[in-house]
Protein backbone atom coordinates (compact mmCIF):
# COMPACT_ATOMS: atom_id res chain seq x y z
CA UNK A 1 0.00 0.00 0.00
CA UNK A 2 1.33 3.34 -1.20
CA UNK A 3 1.10 5.80 1.88
CA UNK A 4 -1.18 6.20 5.01
CA UNK A 5 -4.08 8.33 2.91
CA UNK A 6 -4.14 4.87 0.96
CA UNK A 7 -4.12 2.62 3.83
CA UNK A 8 -7.09 4.97 5.64
CA UNK A 9 -9.16 4.87 2.82
CA UNK A 10 -9.26 1.16 2.75
CA UNK A 11 -9.83 0.34 6.79
CA UNK A 12 -12.13 3.14 6.33
CA UNK A 13 -14.26 1.44 3.45
CA UNK A 14 -13.47 -2.00 4.35
CA UNK A 15 -15.24 -1.28 7.60
CA UNK A 16 -18.40 0.51 6.58
CA UNK A 17 -17.48 3.24 8.92
CA UNK A 18 -20.34 6.31 7.62
CA UNK A 19 -18.76 8.37 10.18
CA UNK A 20 -14.52 8.33 9.57
CA UNK A 21 -16.13 8.17 5.42
CA UNK A 22 -17.90 11.57 6.38
CA UNK A 23 -14.56 13.08 8.40
CA UNK A 24 -12.07 11.99 5.52
CA UNK A 25 -14.70 13.46 2.95
CA UNK A 26 -15.06 16.68 5.31
CA UNK A 27 -11.11 17.17 5.10
CA UNK A 28 -10.28 16.37 1.78
CA UNK A 29 -12.72 19.22 0.78
CA UNK A 30 -10.21 21.77 0.24
CA UNK A 31 -8.35 18.96 -2.44
CA UNK A 32 -11.96 18.62 -4.43
CA UNK A 33 -12.48 22.02 -4.37
CA UNK A 34 -9.01 22.49 -5.56
CA UNK A 35 -9.42 19.69 -8.31
CA UNK A 36 -12.55 21.31 -9.94
CA UNK A 37 -11.50 24.82 -9.75
CA UNK A 38 -8.65 23.95 -12.13
CA UNK A 39 -11.08 22.08 -13.76
CA UNK A 40 -12.86 24.65 -14.23
CA UNK A 41 -10.87 27.37 -15.01
CA UNK A 42 -12.03 29.49 -11.68
CA UNK A 43 -13.03 29.34 -8.22
CA UNK A 44 -16.83 27.35 -6.95
CA UNK A 45 -19.19 28.83 -5.64
CA UNK A 46 -19.65 26.10 -2.94
CA UNK A 47 -23.78 27.57 -2.29
CA UNK A 48 -24.56 27.24 -6.07
CA UNK A 49 -22.37 25.21 -8.31
CA UNK A 50 -23.67 21.66 -8.98
CA UNK A 51 -20.35 20.94 -9.95
CA UNK A 52 -19.54 21.36 -5.79
CA UNK A 53 -21.96 18.45 -5.35
CA UNK A 54 -20.93 16.50 -8.46
CA UNK A 55 -17.75 16.01 -7.08
CA UNK A 56 -18.44 15.12 -3.70
CA UNK A 57 -20.36 12.43 -4.71
CA UNK A 58 -17.07 11.46 -6.96
CA UNK A 59 -15.26 11.55 -4.32
CA UNK A 60 -17.06 9.29 -2.25
CA UNK A 61 -17.69 7.09 -5.12
CA UNK A 62 -13.47 7.18 -5.34
CA UNK A 63 -13.47 5.63 -1.78
CA UNK A 64 -15.88 3.19 -2.42
CA UNK A 65 -13.97 1.83 -5.90
CA UNK A 66 -10.55 1.87 -5.11
CA UNK A 67 -8.53 -0.32 -5.33
CA UNK A 68 -4.56 0.07 -3.57
CA UNK A 69 -2.92 -2.44 -5.87
CA UNK A 70 -3.28 0.14 -8.93
CA UNK A 71 -1.82 3.19 -8.00
CA UNK A 72 -2.32 6.36 -5.09
CA UNK A 73 -6.03 7.03 -3.73
CA UNK A 74 -5.49 10.84 -4.23
CA UNK A 75 -4.54 10.26 -8.08
CA UNK A 76 -7.61 7.77 -8.43
CA UNK A 77 -10.13 10.66 -6.87
CA UNK A 78 -9.17 13.29 -9.31
CA UNK A 79 -9.96 11.09 -11.98
CA UNK A 80 -13.32 10.57 -11.17
CA UNK A 81 -13.88 13.85 -9.65
CA UNK A 82 -12.55 15.01 -12.85
CA UNK A 83 -14.94 12.74 -15.29
CA UNK A 84 -17.84 12.92 -13.31
CA UNK A 85 -17.70 16.83 -13.37
CA UNK A 86 -17.12 16.26 -17.39
CA UNK A 87 -20.12 14.11 -17.33
CA UNK A 88 -22.13 16.60 -15.85
CA UNK A 89 -20.87 19.44 -18.30
CA UNK A 90 -22.27 17.58 -21.24
CA UNK A 91 -25.13 16.34 -19.32
CA UNK A 92 -25.90 19.96 -19.43
CA UNK A 93 -25.56 20.77 -22.81
CA UNK A 94 -27.70 18.16 -24.22
CA UNK A 95 -30.49 19.06 -22.03
CA UNK A 96 -30.14 22.67 -21.83
CA UNK A 97 -28.45 23.22 -25.82
CA UNK A 98 -26.49 25.77 -23.85
CA UNK A 99 -22.36 26.25 -24.11
CA UNK A 100 -20.96 25.53 -20.46
CA UNK A 101 -18.70 28.87 -21.04
CA UNK A 102 -22.02 30.53 -21.54
CA UNK A 103 -23.89 30.03 -18.42
CA UNK A 104 -23.10 32.53 -15.71
CA UNK A 105 -21.26 31.87 -12.56
CA UNK A 106 -22.25 33.95 -9.48
CA UNK A 107 -20.43 34.38 -6.85
CA UNK A 108 -21.65 35.10 -3.27
CA UNK A 109 -19.36 37.75 -0.87
CA UNK A 110 -17.99 34.90 1.45
CA UNK A 111 -17.10 32.84 -1.72
CA UNK A 112 -15.47 35.75 -2.68
CA UNK A 113 -13.59 35.85 0.50
CA UNK A 114 -13.03 32.60 0.06
CA UNK A 115 -11.15 32.77 -3.31
CA UNK A 116 -9.22 35.20 -2.10
CA UNK A 117 -7.57 33.58 1.12
CA UNK A 118 -7.55 30.40 -1.07
CA UNK A 119 -5.44 31.97 -2.97
CA UNK A 120 -3.19 34.18 -0.99
CA UNK A 121 -2.45 31.14 1.17
CA UNK A 122 -1.30 29.36 -1.58
CA UNK A 123 0.30 31.86 -2.58
CA UNK A 124 2.58 32.27 1.01
CA UNK A 125 2.79 28.33 1.15
CA UNK A 126 4.53 28.22 -2.36
CA UNK A 127 7.18 30.35 -0.35
CA UNK A 128 7.89 27.56 1.51
CA UNK A 129 7.43 24.56 -0.82
CA UNK A 130 4.39 24.03 0.35
CA UNK A 131 0.46 23.63 -1.38
CA UNK A 132 -3.07 22.60 0.10
CA UNK A 133 -2.13 18.71 -0.48
CA UNK A 134 1.03 19.09 1.94
CA UNK A 135 -1.49 20.52 4.71
CA UNK A 136 -4.09 18.00 3.99
CA UNK A 137 -1.63 15.10 3.98
CA UNK A 138 0.12 16.27 7.12
CA UNK A 139 -2.81 17.31 9.11
CA UNK A 140 -2.58 14.89 12.64
CA UNK A 141 -5.38 12.26 11.94
CA UNK A 142 -6.03 12.08 15.86
CA UNK A 143 -8.55 14.68 17.44
CA UNK A 144 -5.97 15.72 20.53
CA UNK A 145 -2.76 15.43 18.32
CA UNK A 146 -4.56 18.11 15.92
CA UNK A 147 -5.51 20.32 18.87
CA UNK A 148 -2.29 20.72 20.03
CA UNK A 149 -0.75 21.56 17.02
CA UNK A 150 -3.42 24.29 16.24
CA UNK A 151 -2.71 25.73 19.61
CA UNK A 152 1.00 25.75 18.99
CA UNK A 153 0.22 27.62 15.83
CA UNK A 154 -2.01 29.91 17.27
CA UNK A 155 0.84 30.73 19.88
CA UNK A 156 3.59 31.15 17.18
CA UNK A 157 1.61 33.38 14.89
CA UNK A 158 1.49 35.89 17.96
CA UNK A 159 5.17 35.61 18.48
CA UNK A 160 7.08 38.84 16.45
CA UNK A 161 10.51 36.73 16.95
CA UNK A 162 9.15 33.38 15.65
CA UNK A 163 7.17 35.13 12.74
CA UNK A 164 10.52 36.75 11.75
CA UNK A 165 12.63 33.78 11.52
CA UNK A 166 9.68 31.46 9.67
CA UNK A 167 9.43 33.71 7.34
CA UNK A 168 13.24 34.77 6.94
CA UNK A 169 14.63 30.89 7.30
CA UNK A 170 11.37 29.67 5.90
CA UNK A 171 11.31 27.24 8.62
CA UNK A 172 9.83 26.61 12.00
CA UNK A 173 12.16 27.33 15.14
CA UNK A 174 11.32 24.21 17.01
CA UNK A 175 14.00 24.32 19.44
CA UNK A 176 12.93 28.08 20.38
CA UNK A 177 9.20 27.14 20.16
CA UNK A 178 9.89 23.33 22.15
CA UNK A 179 11.15 25.76 25.37
CA UNK A 180 9.15 28.15 24.88
CA UNK A 181 5.96 25.95 25.27
CA UNK A 182 7.11 23.49 27.27
CA UNK A 183 6.57 20.55 24.28
CA UNK A 184 9.23 18.21 23.21
CA UNK A 185 10.77 18.79 19.99
CA UNK A 186 9.99 15.44 18.64
CA UNK A 187 5.86 16.57 19.43
CA UNK A 188 6.36 19.27 17.03
CA UNK A 189 8.82 18.05 14.27
CA UNK A 190 6.09 15.31 14.07
CA UNK A 191 3.56 17.91 13.08
CA UNK A 192 5.52 20.32 11.83
CA UNK A 193 4.31 20.81 8.31
CA UNK A 194 0.60 20.91 9.58
CA UNK A 195 1.71 23.94 12.03
CA UNK A 196 4.01 25.90 9.79
CA UNK A 197 0.96 25.97 7.15
CA UNK A 198 -1.31 26.41 10.43
CA UNK A 199 0.51 29.63 11.80
CA UNK A 200 0.48 31.32 8.02
CA UNK A 201 -3.48 30.83 8.22
CA UNK A 202 -3.19 32.72 11.75
CA UNK A 203 -0.83 35.42 10.46
CA UNK A 204 -2.48 35.67 7.32
CA UNK A 205 -6.25 36.21 9.23
CA UNK A 206 -7.54 34.02 6.65
CA UNK A 207 -11.00 32.99 8.88
CA UNK A 208 -12.60 30.92 6.77
CA UNK A 209 -10.26 28.29 6.00
CA UNK A 210 -9.67 28.40 9.84
CA UNK A 211 -12.63 27.28 10.34
CA UNK A 212 -11.87 24.32 7.80
CA UNK A 213 -9.55 23.04 10.80
CA UNK A 214 -11.72 22.97 12.99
Amino acid sequence: MNNSVDLIVYNIVLNHDKEKINKFIKDYTPFIIKTVSTLKGQYLDLENDEEYSVALMAFNEAMEKYNYEKGAFLNFAKIVIESRVKSYWTSIKKHQHVDIDDVPIVIEDNNEDLVYEIKEFEKTLLLFDLDFEALIAAAPKHIDTRKRAISIAKKTSQNKTFMNHIYEKKRLPITLMSKAYDVSIKIIKKSKVFILSTVIIFDKKLKLIEEWLK
